[in-house]
């Protein structure tokens, strides 16, 4: 069964079960892509680098060689550091522990976080699952919705059909009535054999609420393989 986030945050993890259901699959990958983004508005120190970052005039261009995913940034955004996501995810070469303890509880890196230079906790961040079995865009999202839901605290709004680039996926902010209660906007989408999940968050301390929000929105339309 899924914990809350504050069983979460006392380290009461979710065993993994290779003979888990699609649901429970579900359940056990959600709560990473939750946590960390609220952290980042209580986070204040990090290093940050660019990792295959073109810069042209004030647009910066993230591509992942792996994936082939690509993004669009302001140039007072940045890639946060390895050393930063080993802090959250743990070194995939160390058994050092990390904020979330990777061989427990079956957490995935992020492919790219980025973050404002403002430290606003403002962020924009991409996760990847592999999928059970193919199935198409709308039966993956019911399930992670449902999943989702399990948490009473939890409130996912109504999702909107959206296209970024030729890309179908799923719309919708997820919200969290606990402590600490926050809001985020996800985009769901199924590429092949694999799930994609867009978030984004405006920060707690942001100062230029509008310029964040136009920059979130720019990142997040920018999305593409």
């Amino acid at each position: 069964m899924i914990k809350t986030l504050k069983k979460f945050r006392q380290q009461d993890w979710i065993k993994d079960n290779i003979n888990r259901s699609f649901l429970d699959y579900c359940i056990s990958i959600r709560i990473h892509y939750i946590i960390p983004i609220v952290l980042l508005g209580l986070l204040t120190i990090f290093n940050v680098y660019c990792i295959q970052a073109q810069t042209n005039s004030n647009i910066n261009t993230f591509k992942d060689p792996k994936t082939k995913i690509s993004l669009q940034y302001p140039s007072d955004w940045h890639v946060a550091s390895k050393e930063y996501i080993d802090y959250l995810f743990g070194s995939l070469s160390s058994s050092t522990d990390s904020l979330f303890d990777k061989s427990r509880h079956n957490v995935d890196r992020p492919i790219v976080m980025l973050i404002p230079d403002s430290l606003s906790g403002s962020t924009v961040s991409i996760f990847s699952q592999t999928l059970p079995f193919h199935t198409s865009l709308k039966n993956s999202f019911e399930s992670f919705k449902q999943a989702l839901l399990l948490d009473p605290l939890a409130q996912v709004s109504d999702a909107i059909p959206v296209s970024i680039n030729g890309l179908n996926g799923f719309r919708y902010n997820f919200t969290y009535n606990g402590d600490p209660s926050f809001t985020q906007t996800q985009i769901f989408f199924v590429k092949g054999a694999k799930a994609y999940i867009i978030l984004s968050q405006l920060g707690l301390t942001s100062i230029d609420e509008i310029k964040e929000k136009g920059d979130l929105d720019f990142i997040i339309n920018s999305f593409k393989f």
